[in-house]
């Protein structure tokens, strides 16, 4: 560790205490006390890894502030309860009208996994932890393949009492609240509350977590942490990009089986053929995982935006009767997802400051609406059955998607220097209350995880 690395860490001790420790010489005494060991330090986060990980992909998978786990869990429960009254619809206005309460309560779900994921996980340890729960996203398009491949076959052959659409949306309704229960139930507030933890191992967690520089257990709502969101250029970096590569994904998602019938396969056909989207899982965990090992996460963006745009080729350039090869750049298309899920995981890591945190993970969720709203668009009914305007538009975007991606890096790269050479200069200056809630902006010491 160097001294400037060591001079960030007990500034980090300042900021982020456990309870009843208020000076530094405490901080001292008490990771003296600790005396963790590095198997101390992999026993905790197994412990996240094994009890509290694998519950966040699900419920990503299945894809439906108080205390955030109570939130979280209750509108997982209310999402699938509304998720059930979707089989009772009888006309379009019930429809809207459930679609937007199923919406109102998803919402919450990926920026309280988020906020998970950061009172758990050091900054390093983030991105691919952060990459396995959405990427289950993808994966859950396996098991719901198969299911609606399963009904749609017992539809056909009058084998179901009721419609086999209105089965499925019981089922998953049903599932999804059983999940939310089971998550109030086993998911803690914090790492204080957690039941699966000793007071040591409680204590061990915390440490693990000073060098983020993050106070998430900060209730006060601050509106200078708003007004610096809002003119924060790396914030609308990450907008951008998450607009921009959801431009892509609010078309192939909503028209896949469209184009995939119009390679010449039939509508059942596609409910299988479908399930292969799902490889896009393999790629944003490979993606996330070796960002986090080189340390370099927003380079892992540049391969699978090439790979998408290949994709797109092959579909724009292959003769139509060769459909299986269409189909393969059809596969292809879909790792413009993958620098989404890397401006995902720089919100996690990167944002500091509780309400900035907060607001920020609202505004990339717009952003992620509005590019699926406007997705769609570009597929025109004029345009088929080759949609070369929809085509168009997703290379844009991957290319739009791909210097945005070097802007950010070289804004890391260049606060980072910056900062560096302030502590060289200057040294961290001790600040005067240790409960303070920063910044990424605010805080001297923190550091971009590029």
């Amino acid at each position: 560790m160097t001294s400037c690395e060591k001079k960030r860490t007990s500034v980090a001790s300042e900021k982020q205490l456990p309870e009843g420790v208020t000076t530094i010489e405490e901080v001292e005494k008490l990771q003296e006390s600790l005396n963790v060991s590095p198997e101390d330090d992999r026993r905790v986060r197994r412990k996240a890894d094994w009890l509290l990980l694998p519950l966040l992909m699900t419920i990503y998978g299945i894809q439906f502030k108080l205390p955030i786990a109570k939130m979280t869990g209750a509108n997982i429960v209310l999402w699938g309860a509304v998720l059930c009254f979707m089989a009772v619809c009888t006309n379009f206005s019930q429809l809207m009208a459930v679609r937007f309460l199923l919406g109102f309560f998803e919402s919450s779900i990926a920026p309280g996994l988020m906020i998970f994921t950061v009172q758990w996980y050091r900054a390093g340890e983030q991105g691919h932890r952060t990459g396995l729960w959405t990427a289950c996203n993808s994966l859950g398009g396996i098991f719901g393949g198969a299911i609606a491949y399963g009904f749609a076959g017992a539809d056909q052959r009058g084998a179901l009492s009721i419609h086999g659409w209105k089965i499925i949306f019981i089922f998953l309704g049903t599932l999804t609240a059983f999940l939310g229960m089971v998550f109030l139930v086993v998911v803690p507030d914090s790492p204080d509350k957690a039941w699966f933890l000793s007071e040591r191992e409680k204590l061990i967690a915390r440490e693990r977590l000073l060098s983020n520089h993050q106070r998430i257990e900060e209730r006060e709502f601050r509106w200078h942490q708003v007004w610096e969101a809002l003119k924060d250029p790396l914030i609308w970096l990450y907008m951008l990009g998450s607009g921009l590569t959801s431009i892509p994904n609010g078309g192939f998602t909503n028209f896949f089986a469209i184009l995939i019938e119009g390679f010449g396969f039939t509508a059942k056909q596609t409910l299988l053929l479908g399930m292969a989207n799902s490889w896009l899982a393999i790629c944003i965990i490979v993606s996330m995982y070796l960002g986090d090992k080189v340390k370099n996460r927003t380079a892992m963006a540049f391969v699978p935006l090439a790979i998408s745009t290949a994709g797109v080729a092959m579909i724009w350039g292959i003769n139509p009767k060769n459909r299986i090869a269409r189909l393969m750049g059809f596969y292809l298309v879909f790792p413009y997802a993958v620098p989404n899920i890397i401006i995902l995981a720089h919100v996690v890591t990167n944002v500091a400051g509780r309400t900035k945190k907060m607001f920020v993970n609202a505004l990339f969720m717009c952003f992620y609406c509005a590019g699926n709203l406007v997705g769609p668009q570009t597929f025109r009914q004029k345009d088929a059955p080759s949609f070369t305007p929809a085509l168009i538009t997703v290379i844009v975007c991957n290319v739009l998607v791909g210097f945005i991606m070097i802007a950010i890096w070289a804004i890391y790269k260049r606060e980072n220097r910056r900062r560096d050479q302030l502590e060289l200069e200057q040294g961290v200056s001790s600040l005067n209350t240790l409960d303070k809630d920063l910044t990424d902006r605010e805080n001297p010491s923190f550091r971009y995880t590029i």
